[in-house]
C-alpha cells in the first residue's frame, strides 16, 4: 500500500530567483530583509545580488557550476546566495564553524572554484579563489539591472553536504524545479503574505534553511535573520519574535521543548502575539512536547505543523497538522506534500499492507539530482521506481507504517544513520574516526534518548586506560562539528556479540555517562551544592554527580545549559545568567556564587515616584554633573551617532517619531540645575525640538559631524541633537548626539528601535518607569544589606593605597589635563583570535579576563610597577525593572591586579578570573562613592586610576525604517578622559581594536608600537601559557628586557 498526493501542475519550468524578480517588479520598496544592521527593500536587494552575479559571471560561473559561500547568517549571506543563483550557479554552504579540514574536503570534493565568504577566511582554503561579499569589489562596475537568464529549471540550485558513512560526507544536489514544488506546496497549504516575516534561525548547511531563506520572497512576504548563533538561545529567539513580529517559524523538537519550558515557566509573552506557525522537523516530534505546546499556545491562535523529509527529497516530503483541542498520543509524519509520492516497502518492493513495517521510499518531482561525484552511491539510493515506470525512488533507510486513516508513523532507522538536533549523521562516520585514533581498539555509537525523549550520541569504546574522554572529545573536534560529538562515553572491557560472532547492539550497558572530571568524586556539602548535583544528574542522566564535575565534560550541551538556566531560576528562584553558568560549569563554582546572592534580600522593586517639581540625581549623574560644572566646553560626555539611509526617507514623519520618543522617555526631556546648592533634574513638558536638515556633499560629511559634536548646556533640554542631511537623491545621512548625563549605551538601542517602530507604524509599548524611579530606588538601597556587603567589598580590595601607573610618556605630565586625544584602531588575525577563545574555553574563563590581563601585564612591563589598577566599564542594568528605561545606568568597575614577574600567565590570568567574577557579584557600588571615600583616606593620589579596557560584547544598535536600507555610518570621536583606553570588540572571527590616548602624553608612535607590544604579548602567551610574566617577551626576538631598561631601550619615550 502506498499514500499518494494530489498531482499539482506547477510552473516546472522557472527558477528560484526568476521568482523573487517578479516580486521585485511588483513591490521594489517593499522590505524584504531585517537584519543587525536595519532592513533592505526587494529593489536594493535584486540590484546588489544582481551587481555580485555580474562579478561571478565574469569569474565563469554558469549552470551547474558550484560556488561555496561560507559566511554567518548576515545580509552578505542572503544577497550571496540569490547572486548564485542569478548567475546560473549552484551554491554550497559552509558553516564557518565546521573544522578546517571538513572545510578543506568539502571545497576539494564539490570542485567549488570560487568561495564567497565574510571577511578572511579563517582556515586554509587549498588556493579556491575567494570573493568578500563584506568588499566593495565584489559588486564594483557592475550593472544593477536583471541578467539574461542563462539556465533551466532543472538546473542545481544548490549542494548540501550530510554525514557519510565511509567517514566522509557527501554532497546532496537539488534542483530548481525540486525548490520551486516544495515552495509553491508550503504557500497552498499555509499561505503567506506582504504582512508575514519569516524567521531564518536555521543556519544554512541544514536544508530546513531552503524554505526559511527563499518561501518570503515569491509572495512579497519578509524575512528577519536571527543573530548568528541566536538559534541556541529561547530568550533570543523570544526577543526577536516580539520585535520583528514574526509570524513564521521553525523549530527542531529538540529546541521546541527548551521554547515550551520557557513559556510554562514565564506565560506566553506579549511579544509572541505575532506568531501564527510553527513548523518543526528533523527529528521526531513527541505527542507530549505536542500536547504541552497546544495548551500553551492554543489562545494565541498559533498552529504547530509536522514536517517530514530528507535532504534528498528537497527538505520535506510529508505533513501533518498537530493543532487540536484533544490529547494527542500519536503524532505521525503525516501525508505528501504536492507532487510527491511515498511507499512503504519491504523485501523485493512488496509494498506492505495498513498497520505493517516497512521501508519508507520516495517518488515524485523533489527527488535529489543525486550525490556529487558519488555515482555508485547514487545509483544504490536512488533506484527505478517499480510502481511508476520511467521514475526514480529514493530509498530512505527510514522504517514506517501507513495508518488506516492514511497517515503514515514514522519508526526509527534500518540503518544506522540518525538525526540529532536536526542534523542528520551517520554514525558510520564517528566510529571510523574513532578508529583512527592510536589508543581506541574498537568503537560504536549509537543513538538514544533521555528521559524528556531528547536525543543524543553515545559511545561505547574499547581503550587503552591512557586516553582520557576529554582527550577523545579533543580528538574529534579537530574533524566533526560539535553536533557530530557523542554526549557520553561508555568504556568497555570487551564488545557483546551474537552467537555468529557479529556485534551485539542489544546487549550494549545503558549509556550512562562515565565520570570526566579530573578529581576525584566529592559529595555535595550543603543544600545548594545537593540542588546542583541533582540537576547535573537529572539533565545529563549520570547517576553519580560530584560537586567538581564539568557540565559540558560530562556531555551538556547548549539545549541543555537552557534548561539549566530555567530550572535554577524556577526552583531556586535566582536569576543566572549562561554567561554565569559557562563561569561556573561544575556544581561547586555554581554554588558559590548562588550562594553569594541567596545573602542578599530580593531588590525592592522599582515605585513610580510622584510627580515633584525636581527629583534627585543618580549618583552616577552626579558625579558628572559635578565634571560637567568643572568644563561646561568640553564636549567628552557627549554621544554621537550617524546612520547611513539609502531609499525615501520623509523628514517630517521622523521628525514626530522623535518627539514621540520623547514623550515616553523623561530622561530626553530633562534639564539639570542646583536649588539650594544641591544638583537636581527637571523633566520638562515646554522642551523645544527640531530635526536639523540640510545638504552635505560627500566629501564633506566626516568635516559635518565634528562640527555637528558641540558641548551642551545642562539647564536647556533636551540634552539631544539630531540631523537629517541629504548626500545626493538616494542617501541622507542621520545624525544624533546626545549628552552621557542622560543616556547609555544601552538607551541608544531603545531609541533607535522605537524610532524605527513608531516610523513604520507598529505597535510600540509605553515604558512602565522612567530613570528617576531608578534613582529613587538607588538611594533606597544604599540602606540595604546588599549595599553595605558591596561597600565592604571594594573597601576591602582597595584598603592599601593604589599607586597611580607610571608609564613613559612623550611629553611632561601638565598640571592640568584637556580631553585632546587620538585614536589608533587596530585587529588580531583570525588565527590569533581562534587561540584565544580556545584558551578561554579550556581555562573557563572569558576572552575578557584573558585580554585584561595581558594587557595589565603590558601596563606593568612598560612602567615597572606589579600593582596595576584597570577600569572597565558595566551596563549597571542589574535590576530586572531597568531594562527598558532611557538613562544613565553605566558603572566603572576598578580591576585589580598584581603582575608579578615570577608568576606564570597561567596562574595570573586565574587571579585575574578570580577578582574579575568578584567584581561583577559587587557592581551596583557606584564608583563615583568608591572615589570620594577612598580620597578621605591617606596616601591616595587623585589619578589613582589612569587606564581603561572594555571589550564590547552588546549588539550594535540597529534602525528600521520602511523602504529604506539603513547602516551605520562610523564616526570618528577622538577623545581622551584618562591616558589610555584600550576598547576590543569582537568582529566575526577577529578582534578590533581602538586604542585612545591622550595627545598630552603620548605621540601616536609611541601608541602603534605600544599596541604592536601588546600583540606579542598576546601571541606568546597564547603559544606558551605556562611562561613567567618575565619570559612575555615585547620584543618578536624572545630576547627579554630588564624593565629598568625599558624606557631608554626599547621605545622613542
Amino acid at each position: 500500500m502506498h499514500s499518494t498526493s494530489v498531482n499539482m501542475p506547477f510552473p516546472g519550468d522557472t527558477t528560484i530567483h526568476r521568482w523573487f524578480e517578479e516580486q521585485v517588479v511588483r513591490a521594489p520598496e517593499r522590505i524584504a530583509v531585517i537584519h543587525e544592521e536595519g532592513a533592505i527593500t526587494y529593489g536594493e536587494l535584486n540590484r546588489r545580488a544582481n551587481r555580485l552575479a555580474r562579478t561571478l559571471r565574469q569569474a565563469g560561473v554558469g549552470p551547474d557550476r558550484i560556488v561555496a559561500i561560507m559566511t554567518d547568517r548576515s545580509l552578505e549571506m542572503v544577497v550571496g546566495l540569490f547572486g548564485i543563483l542569478k548567475a546560473g550557479g549552484a551554491y554550497l554552504p559552509i558553516d564557518p564553524r565546521y573544522p578546517s579540514q571538513r572545510i578543506r574536503f568539502m571545497l576539494e570534493d564539490s570542485r567549488a572554484e570560487l568561495l564567497l565568504v565574510s571577511g578572511n577566511p579563517a582556515v586554509d582554503t587549498g588556493g579556491v579563489k575567494t570573493i568578500d561579499l563584506r568588499s566593495e569589489s565584489a559588486y564594483e562596475g557592475a550593472e544593477e539591472t536583471d541578467l539574461e537568464p542563462t539556465g533551466r529549471a532543472t538546473d542545481l540550485a544548490y549542494v548540501i553536504y550530510t554525514s557519510g558513512s565511509t567517514g566522509q560526507p557527501k554532497g546532496v544536489m537539488i534542483e530548481h524545479h525540486s525548490v520551486i514544488n516544495r515552495l509553491l506546496w508550503m504557500q497552498q497549504a499555509y499561505p503567506i503574505g506582504a504582512h508575514d516575516v519569516i524567521l531564518q534561525k536555521t543556519p544554512f548547511c541544514f536544508d530546513v534553511s531552503v524554505w526559511e531563506l527563499f518561501w518570503w520572497s515569491m509572495v512579497g512576504a519578509k524575512v528577519c535573520m536571527l543573530v548568528p548563533q541566536g538559534e541556541q538561545d529561547v530568550d533570543t529567539i523570544i526577543r526577536t519574535i516580539a520585535s520583528r513580529q514574526v509570524t513564521t517559524m521553525h523549530f527542531v523538537p529538540s529546541m521546541l521543548y527548551a521554547f515550551v519550558d520557557y513559556v510554562e515557566t514565564n506565560g506566553v509573552p506579549e511579544g509572541l502575539r505575532s506568531l501564527r506557525r510553527v513548523f518543526a522537523s528533523g527529528e521526531a516530534l513527541p505527542a507530549r512536547l505536542v500536547n504541552r505546546f497546544n495548551r500553551l499556545m492554543r489562545a494565541n491562535g498559533t498552529a504547530l505543523i509536522n514536517l517530514y523529509g530528507p535532504t534528498e527529497a528537497t527538505v520535506d516530503v510529508s505533513y501533518f497538522d498537530c493543532s487540536s483541542e484533544l490529547e494527542l498520543d500519536l503524532i505521525p509524519i503525516g501525508k505528501p506534500i504536492d507532487n510527491m509520492r511515498l511507499y512503504v516497502v519491504e523485501g523485493e518492493n512488496r509494498l506492505m499492507p495498513v498497520g505493517m513495517t516497512g521501508e519508507l521510499c520516495i517518488s515524485g518531482v523533489g527527488l535529489a539530482r543525486g550525490y556529487l561525484n558519488r555515482k555508485a552511491l547514487t545509483e544504490e539510493k536512488f533506484v527505478p521506481n517499480p510502481f511508476e515506470p520511467g521514475e526514480r525512488m529514493y530509498r530512505t533507510g527510514d522504517l514506517a507504517r501507513v495508518l488506516p486513516d492514511g497517515n503514515i508513523e514514522y519508526l526509527g532507522r534500518i540503518d544506522h544513520q540518525v538525526k540529532i538536533r536536526g542534523y542528520r549523521i551517520e554514525l558510520g562516520e564517528i566510529e571510523a574516526r574513532l578508529h583512527r585514533h592510536p589508543s581506541i581498539k574498537e568503537a560504536v555509537v549509537i543513538d538514544s534518548a533521555d528521559s524528556q525523549g531528547m536525543p543524543f550520541l553515545c559511545a561505547y569504546l574499547v581503550a587503552s586506560d591512557e586516553v582520557s574522554t576529554v582527550d577523545i572529545k579533543r580528538y574529534l573536534s579537530v574533524d566533526l562539528p560539535e553536533y557530530m560529538i557523542p554526549a557520553r562515553f561508555v568504556r568497555l572491557e570487551r564488545m557483546p556479540l551474537t552467537s555468529n560472532g557479529k556485534l551485539d547492539r542489544r546487549s550494549l550497558p545503558a549509556p550512562i555517562a562515565e565520570r570526566v572530571a579530573e578529581e576525584s568524586y566529592a559529595p555535595p556539602r550543603d543544600e545548594t551544592e545537593s540542588f546542583l548535583v541533582g540537576q547535573w544528574s537529572n539533565l545529563l542522566e549520570v547517576e553519580e554527580v560530584g560537586i567538581h564535575d564539568h557540565f559540558f565534560e560530562l556531555g551538556g550541551n547548549s539545549l541543555q545549559l537552557q534548561q539549566l538556566k530555567m530550572n535554577v531560576f524556577r526552583l531556586a528562584r535566582v536569576s543566572v545568567s549562561i554567561a554565569d553558568i559557562l563561569r561556573h560549569p561544575t556544581p561547586a563554582k555554581l554554588a558559590q556564587l548562588i550562594r553569594g546572592l541567596d545573602r542578599e534580600e530580593p531588590p525592592p522593586p522599582l515605585e513610580r515616584v510622584p510627580a515633584k517639581p525636581y527629583y534627585r540625581l543618580s549618583d552616577a549623574q552626579n558625579r558628572m554633573y559635578v565634571l560637567y560644572e568643572m568644563n561646561p566646553a568640553s564636549t567628552i560626555w557627549n554621544m554621537p551617532g550617524a546612520m547611513s539611509i539609502r531609499g525615501p526617507i520623509d523628514r517630517d514623519r521622523l521628525e514626530r517619531c522623535f518627539r514621540e520618543v520623547f514623550r515616553r522617555h523623561e530622561s530626553l526631556r530633562t534639564s539639570f540645575e542646583r536649588i539650594d546648592g544641591r544638583p537636581v533634574q527637571r523633566v520638562r513638558d515646554d522642551f523645544a525640538f527640531e530635526l536639523l536638515h540640510g545638504e552635505v556633499d560627500a566629501d564633506q560629511v566626516d568635516r559635518t559631524l565634528a562640527s555637528f559634536i558641540q558641548p551642551f548646556p545642562l539647564h536647556a533640554a533636551p540634552l539631544v541633537r539630531a540631523g537629517l542631511f541629504r548626500i545626493d537623491e538616494q542617501t541622507h545621512l542621520l545624525v544624533v548626539d546626545i549628552h552621557h548625563i542622560v543616556f547609555d549605551g544601552t538607551s541608544i538601542g531603545i531609541l533607535f528601535q522605537e524610532l524605527g517602530a513608531l516610523y513604520n507604524a507598529e505597535a510600540g509599548l509605553e515604558a512602565p518607569y522612567q530613570y528617576k524611579d531608578f534613582a529613587e530606588w538607588e538611594l533606597a538601597w544604599r540602606s540595604s544589606a546588599s549595599y553595605r556587603n558591596q561597600e565592604r567589598f571594594w573597601l576591602d580590595a582597595f584598603q592599601a593605597a593604589a599607586p597611580p601607573l607610571q608609564l613613559p610618556t612623550d611629553y611632561p605630565r601638565p598640571a592640568r589635563r584637556t580631553t585632546e586625544g587620538e585614536q589608533l584602531e587596530r585587529e588580531f588575525p583570525a588565527e590569533l583570535t581562534a587561540s584565544l577563545r580556545r584558551f578561554a574555553i579550556e581555562t573557563e574563563t572569558t576572552l575578557y579576563m584573558v585580554l585584561m590581563a595581558c594587557f595589565s601585564i603590558l601596563l606593568s612591563k612598560y612602567s615597572g610597577q606589579e600593582d596595576i589598577v584597570v577600569g572597565s566599564f558595566v551596563s549597571g542594568r542589574t535590576h530586572p525593572d531597568t531594562t527598558n528605561i532611557v538613562g544613565m545606568f553605566v558603572n566603572t568597575l576598578p580591576i585589580r591586579s598584581y603582575p608579578g614577574k615570577e608568576k606564570t600567565f597561567n596562574d595570573y590570568v586565574m587571579e585575574v578570573k578570580q577578582f574579575t567574577l568578584a567584581a561583577l557579584e559587587n557592581q551596583n557600588y557606584p564608583f563615583a562613592e568608591l572615589i570620594d571615600r577612598l580620597s578621605e583616606q591617606p596616601g591616595w593620589h587623585p589619578e589613582w586610576m589612569r587606564a581603561m579596557f572594555t571589550l564590547q560584547n552588546t549588539e550594535h544598535a540597529t534602525l528600521t525604517l520602511a523602504g529604506a536600507e539603513v547602516v551605520p555610518y562610523p564616526i570618528r570621536f577622538p577623545y581622551a578622559g584618562i591616558d589610555l583606553s584600550l576598547q576590543a570588540e569582537e568582529a566575526g572571527d577577529r578582534l578590533r581594536f581602538t586604542l585612545n590616548y591622550s595627545t598630552q602624553l603620548f605621540r601616536g608612535h609611541s601608541m602603534e608600537r605600544l599596541f604592536d607590544h601588546y600583540a606579542r604579548i598576546v601571541e606568546a602567551a597564547m603559544r606558551n601559557p605556562g611562561l613567567r610574566i618575565r619570559e612575555l617577551s615585547l620584543e618578536p626576538s624572545n630576547t627579554h628586557l630588564e624593565m629598568q631598561d625599558l624606557a631608554e631601550v626599547t621605545f622613542d619615550f
